[in-house]
């Protein structure tokens, strides 16, 4: 059960980060909806964490709204360890 908590909480951070970006450009969960081709209710579920987004909406979400990925993801203290990966 831990473990499963653990995976939900970079989720949980991805929705507020969404969120909070479509906010602040005053963006309706529908207009985000209309722009990137999905169904409002998608928006909807990702923004109150009942759904975990694929990897396309992320990529998606990360472009409208210029989101770091492994910022949005993982925040920026993990983002910034994660950084030197695999430059060995």
């Amino acid at each position: 059960m831990e473990e499963n908590k653990d995976r939900s909480e970079p989720v949980r951070r991805f929705a507020s980060l969404v969120r909070k970006a479509r906010e602040r450009r005053e963006f309706s969960q529908a207009v985000v909806a209309q722009l990137l081709k999905v169904e409002p209710d998608v928006i909807k579920r990702l923004e109150s964490g009942r759904s975990t987004p694929n990897l396309d909406l992320v990529a998606d979400l990360t472009v409208l709204f210029e989101l770091p990925l492994m910022n949005a993801i993982y925040g920026q203290r993990v983002a910034q360890q994660k950084q030197g990966w695999g430059d060995e």
